[in-house]
């Protein structure tokens, strides 16, 4: 929330440090301005930089200052899994020639796929060594836009997809202190379950389940880098924010947790915790069942880790990314059984193997023979399969 605040004053930060900032030198005045200016608006707002820094060099070229506009969007590893290839197939989407630098054309890629530039603009200011101030006030334009448009953002490819996911997050808290977790906390309690989902009735945006995907994980950015890759992999999707609240029992061998807004526990009689951390889940329904079904592609190839510091994948990529269809899906997917309790405006999700359902049902009548329970089969993909059995890579 912090950088969208500050991001809507960028622009005038940024001209009123060009304006003011000056050399006496024989150097090129306007380069040096604008490194100077660009430097200290990014300190100024908070905003990350491409590697870390500014430019070395006494100027800032142009391509340097939107790699730069890219990472302050939070999107440097987004741009990083864009290949030589794909970067020039999205350049010479937008009628772009490539820059004669693989870097440079990655990032570029990747402004124009989050719209942060214009295809326009770009290639008339490209043409000049350095960018002017007026170029600088674009590109920081581009990236206030980016967290905060007025646009809808109800599809992948609508431009205030990334703001509208940015509110719903920054808008949900932790669910705490109803009965609906008394119930299945004791399910952790009893080794039953290890944890569980709890997400709100309302909060499900009807789409058709044949053409829908669910996808979970904890991390902002890595929900915007995902809708950016799935755009610039040419697949379009309805997009709704669900916020969840995951539980999971929390080994006292551990530490003592930290609590924060995002993180709670609580002590059980073993010295053990529950604890309660912020995550998401992002339902896309896809147009077609075939682009439903490369979804899978997607997240194997740039979302999945399957080495430490693994090159090529977005921000926060996990070892077991975790999704799932009601609906049957092929090749690369596996069923298990969804514990769904309803109780009210709030729905828990225990998650089981299909050979553990009728154990797992019995240990919730036996907490609560009263509880609404109604278990169903779903398909996921393998690494959620494979966490389930205890799997971590």
């Amino acid at each position: 929330m912090k950088r969208i605040l500050t991001l809507i004053a960028g622009s005038l930060i940024l001209a009123a440090l060009v304006s003011c900032t000056s050399t006496s030198s024989g150097a090129d005045v306007d380069s040096i301005t604008s490194e100077i200016a660009l430097s200290e608006a990014y300190k100024a707002m908070d905003l990350p930089t491409y590697d870390g820094t500014l430019s070395s060099p006494d100027h800032l070229s142009f391509y340097e200052a939107v790699m730069h506009s890219v990472a302050a969007a939070d999107m440097t590893e987004l741009a990083e899994t864009f290949s030589k290839e794909k970067s020039l197939s999205i350049l010479s989407g937008f009628g772009l020639e490539s820059t004669g630098d693989d870097k440079y054309d990655s990032f570029t890629a990747a402004a124009l796929v989050i719209d942060i530039i214009d295809a326009d603009w770009y290639s008339k200011a490209s043409k000049k060594e350095t960018p002017s101030s007026a170029d600088l006030d674009t590109l920081f334009s581009g990236v206030d836009s980016f967290y905060h448009s007025e646009d809808s953002g109800e599809s992948i490819s609508d431009a205030g997809v990334f703001s509208a996911l940015l509110e719903d997050w920054n808008s949900y808290a932790l669910v705490r202190g109803i009965d609906l977790l008394d119930t299945v906390d004791e399910a952790v309690i009893r080794s039953i379950v290890t944890g569980y989902n709890v997400l709100e009735t309302a909060d499900h945006p009807g789409y058709a389940p044949e053409l829908t995907i669910t996808y979970g994980h904890s991390d902002i950015k890595h929900a915007l880098q995902l809708l950016a890759l799935l755009d610039s992999e040419g697949l379009d999707a309805e997009v709704a924010f669900q916020g969840k609240t995951s539980a999971f029992l929390y080994l006292k061998e551990w530490g003592e947790p930290t609590e924060s807004d995002t993180f709670q526990v609580k002590q059980i009689p073993n010295g053990n915790y529950v604890a309660y951390s912020k995550e998401y889940n992002l339902l896309f329904q896809f147009k077609t069942v075939e682009e439903k079904n490369d979804f899978d592609r997607v997240i194997l190839a740039y979302a999945k880790k399957d080495s430490t510091d693994e090159p090529g994948l977005i921000y926060g990529s996990w070892w077991q990314p975790l999704y799932f269809s009601a609906t049957p899906m092929g090749e690369g997917y596996r069923t298990i059984t969804d514990h769904v309790i309803l109780d009210g405006d709030y729905e828990a999700h225990p998650f089981s193997l299909n050979e553990r359902a009728e154990e797992v049902d019995a240990g919730f009548m036996d907490i609560d023979p009263s509880v609404n329970l109604n278990s169903v089969e779903f398909w996921v993909n393998q690494a959620f399969y494979n966490y389930l059995t205890g799997e971590f890579k």
